[in-house]
């Protein structure tokens, strides 16, 4: 039997996770611009904790800093910023300058999209001002979903796409563990999409399908876990992705990062030569696993169902109203 929702059925709903974003959107212009950032903090604003995490990439159609030191180190001291591939260079140097409130380590983790098809990329969109503001606005409030963010020049299944979230609850004895998620969509052609149709059959697609792609999962959770098991569970969330026809080809890139919140470790600390890390069991593992990929089976729907009509483009519209209320009623949605 699938866990059920949290009560916000967001990605936030795991104690201690905040979401920030900024949209830019100027389609009036000669080149339209549409573009922004998410960013995700797993860690308090004062900084100084770092939490177990790992990061599974598939496909190389997609640009990742500070994957290495994830790899190295089995820990993530840093938010997560998703946005445009034209300004990660600008988010990355921003992030290190330190200009904001929160104590950020290094090296920053930012994930690059290709937002080229619904946004002028001749020149960078965002400031360092833009990224001080959008991290030190985070909440842990509900995760505003649809054409925001990194998602304003997304596309997806040939549909413009959004930031979509959700999470689930799992049992672990007298208590429970919370599994949020957090997807965005930058790939696929219509004919790909596995839940129901995305159009009549025999109908025409005249939406070009995108020849090139990122989709990134980002999974955390409450329940306590080693950088192995954070490994296992971004993996297995991958299924999520899978269920709805995303497989990686050699022209896209899949990232899922998955971090525990139900372990701290203090940055530095040299008073102890050994460091013990609290760890599910492996049931408890499975579970936390498979509500991952439930979690991001959703919100990856969710990217597509949350975008309002007039957030589309006519080469990338928005998904269909109709179309929309059937994949809400899909079962992997809560």
């Amino acid at each position: 039997m699938s866990s059920p929702a949290a009560p916000m059925n967001s990605l936030t709903d795991v104690p201690g996770v905040r979401v920030g974003h900024l949209t830019r959107v100027r389609p009036n212009q000669p080149r339209p611009v549409r573009t922004g950032l998410t960013a995700i903090f797993t860690s308090p604003p004062e900084g100084g904790v770092a939490r177990p995490a790992a990061i599974v990439t598939l496909g190389g159609r997609t640009e990742v800093t500070g994957l290495n030191f994830v790899d190295d180190f089995g820990f993530l001291t840093n938010p997560i910023v998703a946005t445009s591939m034209r300004s990660l260079g600008r988010v990355y140097d921003a992030m290190l300058s330190r200009r904001t409130h929160a104590v950020l380590g290094w090296p920053p983790v930012v994930v690059g999209f290709d937002d080229g098809r619904l946004s002028d990329q001749r020149r960078a969109m965002v400031t360092e001002d833009d990224v001080t503001r959008t991290l030190d606005e985070a909440r842990d409030e509900k995760v505003l979903e649809g054409a925001v963010g990194a998602a304003a020049g997304l596309v997806a299944f040939g549909y413009k796409s959004g930031v979509g979230s959700a999470s689930r609850v799992v049992p672990a004895g007298a208590a429970s563990h919370v599994v949020g998620a957090l997807a965005l969509l930058n790939l696929g052609s219509r004919e790909s999409l596995r839940v129901g149709r995305a159009e009549p059959a025999g109908a025409r697609n005249e939406a070009a399908p995108p020849l090139r792609g990122t989709a990134l999962i980002v999974v955390v959770t409450s329940a306590p876990l080693d950088d192995r098991q954070c490994r296992h569970v971004a993996t297995v969330s991958l299924q999520g992705l899978a269920r709805l026809g995303v497989v990686p080809a050699a022209r896209e890139g899949l990232v899922a990062c998955a971090i525990s919140t139900g372990v701290q470790l203090t940055r530095n600390d040299r008073r102890a030569n050994e460091i013990e890390l609290p760890r599910s069991s492996e049931i408890e593992l499975s579970l936390v696993a498979g509500a991952a990929a439930d979690a991001a089976e959703e919100a990856s729907l969710r990217t597509l169902t949350t975008v309002r009509k007039e957030h589309g483009s006519a080469q990338y519209p928005a998904l269909p109203a109709a179309r929309a209320r059937q994949l809400a009623r899909s079962p992997a949605v809560r």
